[in-house]
Formats: structure tokens, C-alpha cells, sequence
């Protein structure tokens, strides 16, 4: 069996702009492994004390445009949704016309903000994207001291890394089956891993990562490692019909989960791997089966010629 290996290294950067030691923010990340293509990445961020918050920024290593961006607000409407996403019994007292959706839960209370209410810019930084989100706008709309943003956008890195290759001929004549192993690290408010222009934006902010809860869900042709994982359960595709990407069609998925509570940045890593055949080898291993047979049919035809053959008769 031939393997190949590859890695690939995402380094995100989520800060605020407000009064110093006055807020802090939660971070889930939902990772949707499509294979090839179709690969995304949810993020949310739960601000606490957002009074005191002016902006949210967020660093994304790769090039995207405000039409990659997906608002995830509005499936927080349907309760099922809600349910599924915050793994409670969610009560919803706000109608989505109001581009602001109020959840109720037993301890706590959580606003979700469309991002139509919020002044939204990108801006390009080496290889990757800055988003910047204003909350100007909304600070007089929020009875609560605390907000959540939600968003979807492709995740470019994991496209590149599973598109097909051209046919790698040194592994031809090995095996008809290649083995793929994936590694795919995330890195979050990594200084030393960030561009010169963010590590300078992000110097004059406090590291306020409260809690980091991350979700990797992967369709059939993925094997997941599961060796790190702290929790796993099959997806609820009955209750996630509606939010689940479009690309992802399968519903015989698991949802692997894993959380941290960083004092400073978060990162991890986890390992996957996909089986393929390759035609090329099955061509190639045709081309010989076919080409000894009709060289031991010729060998046996001039065989039959000579005395020696009759001999042996």
C-alpha cells in the first residue's frame, strides 16, 4: 500500500477592541470536512461585558471576500436548531424580523446579532483576510451585556490540501491503493505564527480567551483519529437538516469534540487519512497479466514446433 503525507497549518487570530480587563469572549468552531471540495468552518464568539467592547476582529489565513462570509444568525430561529447547536433546551423570545434573536436558557441568556446589524470590513494581510465587525450600532439594541456572532466561511486550506493530484507515478508499480494521512493544526491568537501587520494590531490587546469549545464533523470517505478526542456522538442530522453546509450530503456522520481553556492561545491538532485506488496501477498491472499471457501463449505455440516438443509427447 503506498502512502503520501501532508500537513497543513491554520493560524486564526480573534481579538476585541474595547476597555482593557473589562470582557472577555468564548470561541466555538465547527469544522466541516467535505472532501474534496466544500470544506468549511463555522465560527462563533460569545462576548461577555459587549458594552464594553467596540469591534471584533478576526484573522482568517487565507484570501476571502464578504460574499464568502454566510451569516449563521438566522437558523438560531428555529428551536430545533438552537437545541441541537447548544445541546439545551433553548426558549426563543425574538422573532428573527427583528435582526436580533433572544434565546433563553436555564442559567443564562444568549443574544444572537445578525451581522446586517453590524458595520462589517475586510481587509487584505499578506496571505490571509481581516474581518473587522463594529458593534457601535447595537450597543443601545442589547438588553443583555453579552452577544453572540456567528458565521460560516470556506475553508480554503483543506480545499487545497484534498484537491486531486495529477497521478504520481513512483508509486505505480507499489499498490493499486494509496493512503492519504492528513494533519491539520489550528492555531488561535498564536503570536509568534501570525503576520508582522497582526501580531502589530494584536500587541495592543489582552488575550481573553474564556473558553474554546471545537466541533470536527467529517463525511464517510474521512477516517478520523479519535485518539485526542473528548467526546463523540452521531450527527443529528433530524435536527441539523437545515444548517448543516449544502455540500455536506451525508447524514452517517459522528461529531467529534474537544475543549479548552487557554490561559493565552489555543491550539491542537488532529490526524485524518483517505483510501483510493489508483487506476493508473490497476491499468498498469492489467497491461502486464494481458501482456505475459500472450507472451506464454506465443512461447507455447513455438514450443509446439520444435523436436523437443514432440519428445515430450
Amino acid at each position: 500500500m503506498a502512502t503520501r503525507n501532508q500537513f497543513v497549518n491554520d493560524n486564526f487570530a480573534i481579538f476585541l477592541d474595547g476597555i482593557l480587563d473589562s470582557y472577555k469572549f468564548d470561541i466555538n468552531i465547527s469544522d466541516w470536512i467535505v472532501y474534496p471540495t466544500g470544506n468549511c468552518i463555522d465560527i462563533g464568539i460569545r462576548i461577555y461585558n459587549i458594552s464594553n467592547v467596540n469591534s471584533l476582529y478576526v484573522y482568517v489565513p487565507y484570501k476571502i471576500t464578504s460574499s464568502d462570509i454566510q451569516d449563521l444568525a438566522p437558523f438560531f430561529g428555529d428551536e430545533k436548531v438552537a437545541r441541537a447547536i447548544t445541546n439545551t433546551y433553548a426558549n426563543i423570545t425574538t422573532s428573527t424580523s427583528a435582526s436580533i434573536i433572544e434565546i433563553k436558557y436555564t442559567k443564562r441568556t444568549d443574544i444572537i446579532v445578525f451581522l446586517s446589524m453590524l458595520d462589517c470590513t475586510l481587509q487584505t494581510c499578506e496571505n490571509g483576510t481581516i474581518i473587522c465587525f463594529s458593534f457601535d450600532k447595537i450597543h443601545s439594541s442589547i438588553k443583555e451585556n453579552s452577544c453572540y456572532v456567528t458565521f460560516r466561511i470556506p475553508h480554503e486550506s483543506l480545499n487545497k490540501i484534498f484537491e486531486h493530484k495529477k497521478p504520481d507515478y513512483r508509486f505505480s508499480f507499489d499498490s493499486p491503493i494509496i493512503t492519504c494521512n492528513y494533519q491539520h493544526t489550528i492555531k488561535i491568537n498564536e503570536f509568534r505564527a501570525l503576520p508582522l501587520k497582526v501580531r502589530q494590531m494584536f500587541s495592543l490587546k489582552k488575550q481573553c480567551i474564556n473558553k474554546v469549545i471545537f466541533f470536527l464533523t467529517s463525511v464517510d470517505k474521512i477516517n478520523i483519529s479519535n485518539n485526542i478526542c473528548e467526546n463523540i456522538r452521531p450527527l443529528e442530522y433530524n435536527l441539523l437538516e437545515s444548517y448543516i453546509p449544502q455540500a455536506f450530503k451525508t447524514s452517517n456522520s459522528y461529531v467529534y469534540q474537544w475543549m479548552k481553556f487557554p490561559s493565552k492561545y489555543f491550539s491542537f491538532s488532529f490526524k485524518c487519512s483517505t483510501h483510493r485506488i489508483q487506476l493508473l496501477s490497476l491499468l498498469l498491472y492489467s497491461l502486464i497479466i494481458i501482456t505475459l499471457a500472450i507472451s506464454g501463449n506465443i512461447l507455447w505455440e513455438l514450443l509446439k514446433l520444435t523436436p523437443l516438443f514432440n519428445w515430450l509427447q
